[in-house]
């Protein structure tokens, strides 16, 4: 097989058992003909919700590709990076964003939030100024 066919294969392969961790992950806990997962895997009582864990595959860089799970309900996400010797999953990131959303200004690209705050005041500002302008106009005689 030639290169292309190879990626194929592998990124199907990913995308598959990425699906299937997912769904293990995920699996309430009488499943299917009596086979379980243990309760070590979610909490108890919990039962599958619209959120859940879900599975991306992707490529991470070149000739680098990995595996994205995201659990909505423990608002977490984690990087698993394929690594061909040895045929092995490697952790490269994981992190919850809980708190993430409470941020307004971090580690962002110019134009940052508060610069274009700024901008808007000024743009307010400036149409203040003018409709003052137009109201002093139109009241003097002509």
């Amino acid at each position: 097989m030639n290169a292309k066919n190879d990626r194929l294969l592998f990124g199907a392969s990913l995308f598959v058992f990425g699906l299937s961790l997912g769904l293990i992950l995920s699996w309430s806990g009488s499943g299917i003909s009596g086979v379980g997962v243990p309760a070590v895997f979610g909490q108890a009582g919990r039962g599958i919700s619209t959120g859940g864990i879900m599975a991306f595959t992707g490529q991470i860089a070149k000739d680098t590709y990995g595996i994205v799970m995201v659990d909505v309900d423990a608002g977490t996400l984690w990087l698993y990076q394929f690594q061909k010797p040895g045929n092995q999953l490697k952790l490269l990131a994981a992190r919850s964003w809980l708190y993430d959303r409470y941020l307004e200004d971090y580690n962002c690209a110019s134009p940052s939030p508060s610069e274009i705050s700024q901008l808007i005041a000024n743009i307010q500002q400036k149409k203040q100024q003018k409709q003052s302008l137009e109201t002093l106009d139109s009241g003097s005689p002509k």
